[in-house]
């Protein structure tokens, strides 16, 4: 009997194989049962475990095709279960969501300290002092005031469409403080900090309120107002901050 089974267990094994499935085989030590289970799935990858009983060992196999499952128990009686080919499946990506701001760069208090300015940097002022009139972009979620700064740098130029802007937009520098995790901006359309005075350089409001601290660190919401602002004092006075903790 033990010799009819082998021989029955070595068909049904070459059967499988010649389907080109990958077999998992298990051999159970006691003397009246042994299962051979083939496992695979379709759509994705899928791992089928199976303990031995005696031996205590997990043999793992991972194929995407069809799934066979044979039983073989002494006596001759052999169970198969379902053979099913692989259905279609279809995902579809979903959007993450996004909020909508508005942002704006100006330096008119520049135009009122034109005696404090570096003499090579006029030439990159703009007549009216805007850099960027307001501009409404969309972000995602999670996106910060930094992440929108760079955003519309990359895609606008300014007013006067310098050569500088019509290549690569607008101009922007930025440096990065390990200590405080916190971006910087040093210049932006190539006006630095102490290029209109000493105490000069760039800071943001939202929503008229001027964070104390990095660009980075203020998440964008729906409706937010961001201005980057140009002061001549440094602690912006003449923009009027009032600073939030």
């Amino acid at each position: 009997m033990k010799k009819h089974i082998s021989l029955l267990l070595i068909s049904v094994l070459i059967l499988l194989s010649g389907c080109g499935m990958t077999v998992t085989k298990v051999e159970n030590t006691t003397a009246d049962r042994q299962n051979i289970t083939t496992s695979t799935t379709s759509s994705e990858t899928n791992s089928t475990a199976v303990k031995s009983a005696s031996a205590g060992k997990t043999i793992s196999t991972t194929k995407s095709v069809k799934t066979t499952t044979a039983t073989i128990i002494s006596g001759g009686t052999i169970t198969t279960a379902h053979s099913t080919k692989p259905s279609k499946v279809t995902t579809t990506k979903k959007q993450g969501k996004t909020v909508t701001c508005k942002i704006e760069i100006e330096c008119k208090t520049i135009l009122k300290n034109l005696d404090n300015l570096r003499p090579e940097k006029k030439a990159f002022l703009p007549k009216d002092g805007y850099i960027l009139k307001a501009t409404t972009v969309s972000v995602a979620e999670g996106s910060t005031v930094f992440d929108v700064l760079k955003l519309v740098c990359k895609q606008n130029t300014c007013p006067e469409k310098c050569t500088y802007c019509r290549k690569s937009g607008i101009q922007l520098e930025y440096v990065y403080t390990p200590g405080y995790d916190s971006e910087y901006i040093r210049g932006i359309h190539q006006l630095y900090e102490k290029d209109c005075g000493t105490q000069s350089g760039w800071m943001y409001s939202v929503n008229g309120v001027f964070p104390n601290y990095g660009v980075n660190k203020y998440t964008v919401k729906n409706g937010d107002d961001i201005k980057f602002r140009y002061t001549c004092n440094g602690l912006g006075e003449d923009l009027g901050a009032n600073f939030m903790g």
